[in-house]
């Protein structure tokens, strides 16, 4: 299914290049958007669910962002781990 949309999105999106859609699909990742697990409804609505959903992921990230022990790995802007 994730391939379906990475498909879609990028037929529908203009990016200026491979490294800006590499960028924005991984954001998309990052937020869920190709996850199966259940969405967990906030507030009746999707833009508060959505909001919640990025509240936590932000919240995640500066934890680690803020701890002396965080990997050096750590892209604080995208808030993954490189393996």
């Amino acid at each position: 299914m994730e391939i379906a949309l990475l498909v879609k999105i990028k037929s529908l999106a203009s990016f200026t290049n491979d490294a800006e859609a590499s960028r924005n699909l991984q954001g998309f990742r990052w937020i869920g958007l190709f996850s199966s697990e259940p969405v967990k409804p906030h507030a009746g609505n999707l833009l508060d669910t959505l909001c919640a959903r990025l509240e936590g992921l932000m919240n995640k990230v500066n934890v680690i962002s803020s701890s002396r022990h965080a990997p050096a790995h750590y892209d604080q802007e995208g808030g993954e781990c490189s393996k």
